[in-house]
């Protein structure tokens, strides 16, 4: 897996905002969806400015237009045609103008623009796009800095400004353009993979499903997608575990040592579901997983010396430390101890949940009760397929067995269950025997 983290700045506020009779504006983070168009117009304008992610936008029958990151598009919405954003990813500003409904006096007439000229400008060819000029960006991240406090008419001067400068860039759109067959077929294939995101779907049977060569269709989705195919299955798949494990779902996911199946730590209900799925009783307790020690306040309610020099030795890796219980732990991970079990996986895919997702999980192995604990997501497919929402596959565990459990409550640390790390490394890193 490459896994790529995208770092939000502050969020703009959601949704369309009304600028005058004809006119809106509209934020879109990339973890929210595109606002509806606000009026069904024969001839309504559209400007995208691109941020992260891409818009297809229709250009005759024929073609499609693709507004990528850091770039501008203008182009006039198909009526009853909802938009495309290839890979469900886009964060930008939008500004619509119904030019048959703005009127005489409006803002952007006082303020010089006239438009039905911007649109004969920008639209005589078809979709007019651009790179985003350094101006133009400037004044993104300014309004995405200061959204949440920005009044209507700081708003409708944003608007003036981007279209002075957009009037400003020379004229010479450019875009990356893709037949509508590939688009159509680009989309078709994410409506499919999306209805079920438990199922499965190889490129090569999608792409003889649609009557291609794999490397045919591997060539479409990148070139829509902007990115490969697995690539884009994965991720949408992370993205859907991190959505179940917040909803109080489990999911099955790989770490470093063998697969396991997670629910959130803080939600007792879920974790319940965890023993019921695997078939076992609620007298064992679970392991928590976390990214690292930023995430311990409320699962733990001390760290000891002893685990600081642990963690920095070993973690992330196959180590589980058991440090006094935190209030925010639900009941059902300890079986009424009062520790709790912390680890720091190192797989990428673990992480990338926990990051996505923003819950701590507690995890046992993936399989049944009495069965071997699975290090390929084919052992969990066969033992659980069935009782759970979604499979991750992350290929064969690294490590193979589960994680040393070493406590620190006590005067003298104490190994509850060996590992890839060896009691030799752990009393090396802690200086004692």
């Amino acid at each position: 897996y490459n896994i790529t983290m995208k770092t939000q700045q502050k969020a703009a506020p959601q949704g369309l905002h009304t600028l005058a009779g004809g006119i809106w504006l509209s934020f879109t983070r990339l973890d929210s969806h595109l606002a509806p168009l606000p009026v069904q117009a024969a001839r309504l304008l559209v400007f995208d400015f691109c941020r992260a992610g891409r818009r297809a936008i229709p250009d005759g029958p024929e073609e499609y237009a693709i507004v990528t990151e850091a770039h501008a598009a203008v182009s006039f919405a198909a009526p009853d045609e909802p938009f495309y954003l290839p890979g469900g990813q886009y964060e930008g500003l939008q500004l619509f103008i119904d030019p048959d409904a703005v009127q005489a006096d409006s803002f952007l007439t006082v303020m010089g623009l006239e438009i039905g000229g911007i649109a004969d400008y920008f639209c005589r060819d078809g979709v007019h796009c651009c790179p985003l000029s350094e101006a133009i960006t400037d004044i993104l991240d300014e309004q995405w800095s200061d959204a949440e406090y920005a009044t209507p008419g700081e708003l409708r001067y944003t608007a003036v400004r981007l279209l002075y400068e957009l009037l400003r860039l020379p004229d010479d759109a450019e875009a990356a353009r893709c037949p509508a067959r590939q688009v159509e077929l680009v989309r078709e294939t994410e409506t499919l993979v999306l209805r079920d995101l438990s199922v499965r779907h190889t490129a090569k049977a999608l792409a003889d499903g649609f009557g291609l060569s794999e490397s045919g269709f591997k060539l479409y989705c990148q070139n829509v997608l902007g990115e490969g195919y697995l690539a884009y299955f994965r991720r949408r798949r992370l993205e859907k575990a991190a959505e179940l494990l917040r909803s109080g779902e489990l999911v099955a996911l790989p770490t470093e040592t063998v697969y396991g199946i997670a629910a959130d730590a803080r939600n007792g209900a879920a974790v319940r579901d965890i023993f019921v799925a695997k078939g076992r009783p609620q007298d064992n307790p679970l392991i928590v997983h976390v990214t690292g020690p930023e995430m311990l306040p409320g699962l733990v309610s001390e760290v000891p010396e002893r685990a600081q020099l642990l963690m920095a030795a070993f973690c992330p890796g196959p180590l589980t430390i058991i440090m006094p219980r935190g209030p925010e732990v639900a009941d059902e991970c300890c079986a009424g101890l009062d520790t709790v079990g912390i680890r720091m996986p190192s797989h990428p895919v673990a992480r990338a949940v926990i990051q996505q997702s923003g819950c701590a999980f507690a995890a046992p192995s993936a399989n049944l009760s009495g069965k071997p604990s699975p290090t390929n997501a084919q052992d969990v497919f066969t033992d659980m397929d069935g009782r759970l929402p979604l499979i991750l596959d992350g290929g064969e565990c690294d490590v193979g067995v589960e994680s040393t459990v070493v406590s620190v409550v006590g005067e003298k640390p104490t190994l509850f269950r060996p590992g890839h790390i060896t009691l030799e490394d752990l009393e090396r890193a802690l200086g004692e025997e």
